[in-house]
């Protein structure tokens, strides 16, 4: 082996070490976080840019309870929505339920829909590796959407939907197209 071959592959195991020491750091800071206030949240784009997400961490351990994500608000009003749902879902306040309008009372409210379990991965990372790193399970996670009406108050399934904010907020509610093949659709192998 040569001296440059030595001197990669030490570099190779040096930076190797280094990521893993950086992830422990921070799943560390995660684990602190959910400890202290039972949930953290995981905050991914700029907002305003397509699209731009939050989910939540420590919900199904902390509680018992999916994870929620909501797409296309700046981080403050998804540690806002976040806190508010983890309160009340822990006084026993609010039970989560796909198609459930919340706040009722409130004329801009959202819509919780279940997630489909094929976007985990994609969309909620983070909660998918602490699942595996906690549970030794793979699948399993399941997580709802906080679903965002448009200015007239429409929900992206309703008629007259601003199209323009589909891009915003994907519908992680739906099948992922990839699921359904038209082989699948009509049953022939």
């Amino acid at each position: 082996m040569t001296a440059l071959q030595m001197f990669c592959k030490c570099s190779d195991m040096i930076f190797r070490l280094i990521l893993g020491l950086q992830r422990r750091v921070a799943e560390r800071a995660l684990d602190r976080r959910i400890r202290r206030r039972g949930w953290t949240g995981v905050y991914i784009g700029d907002y305003g840019a397509a699209p731009a997400w939050a989910y939540t961490l420590g919900f199904e351990e902390t509680l018992d309870h999916p994870e929620i994500l909501v797409f296309d608000v700046p981080p403050a009003s998804a540690a806002n929505l976040f806190d508010r749902v983890f309160r009340e879902l822990r006084a026993g306040e609010l039970i989560i339920e796909d198609g459930l309008r919340w706040p009722a009372e409130e004329p801009d409210a959202g819509v919780w829909r279940k997630v489909h379990p094929g976007y985990l991965g994609e969309w909620c990372t983070l909660a998918c590796l602490r699942r595996l790193r906690m549970t030794g399970k793979r699948y399993g996670l399941e997580a709802f959407q906080y679903v965002l009406g448009d200015a007239a108050h429409r929900m992206p399934w309703e008629p007259g939907y601003d199209e323009r904010l589909r891009p915003l907020q994907p519908a992680l509610y739906r099948p992922p197209e990839a699921a359904v093949t038209p082989v699948a659709a009509d049953g022939a192998l």
